[in-house]
């Protein structure tokens, strides 16, 4: 018996060797493949406290960061720069829906007069861009003159400051 196996030890080694080699790379490939689906497929990347953050807000959050990035170096980007993004974006995500979640907590609420009042009197700064010159003067005139018209539709912004005061207003009370 082991004159057999002395006469056969290379194909034993090399049976051996390739079956750990292909196990190896069916174990891989079956984890990589199987990951990306179950994201790909599920629609939620994270759930912060039974609040679902959906893929499409992370996506676009991210998206918007690597714009921010390629903006500052000048057009070129990673892939380490997407992962960057990415990471960003989640940490992002989360820390808003605890932020909201203790806003809630707390009663912090934002009424459509405090609304009109941001939009009046303390506008934030990406409002006043477009009306801005090179020299960085605001035509305020032009901006009171959109807010006012009633061709201009406001909602999104509404929606947007909406959900910004409270966490303002949060993290008022938290340094105070």
């Amino acid at each position: 018996m082991m004159q057999f196996m002395r006469d056969r030890v290379k194909m034993i080694y090399w049976v051996v060797i390739l079956s750990f080699v292909l196990l190896m790379f069916l174990g891989w490939g079956v984890g990589d493949w199987q990951a990306p689906n179950r994201v790909a497929n599920a629609g939620t990347v994270a759930v912060i406290n039974g609040v679902e953050v959906p893929r499409s807000t992370w996506d676009e959050r991210s998206t918007a960061i690597l714009r921010q990035m390629r903006a500052r170096s000048g057009g070129e980007s990673t892939e380490s720069d997407a992962l960057r993004a990415r990471d960003q974006a989640y940490d992002e995500l989360v820390i808003e829906v605890l932020q909201r979640q203790e806003a809630e907590r707390r009663g912090i609420g934002v009424t459509d007069g405090e609304i009109d009042e941001v939009l009046q009197n303390d506008p934030p700064p990406y409002l006043l861009a477009p009306f801005t010159d090179e020299e960085g003067n605001v035509d305020y005139d032009a901006y009171y003159s959109a807010l006012n018209s009633p061709t201009t539709d406001w909602a999104r912004v509404r929606d947007e400051l909406r959900r910004a005061i409270p966490l303002n207003k949060l993290s008022q009370q938290i340094a105070g």
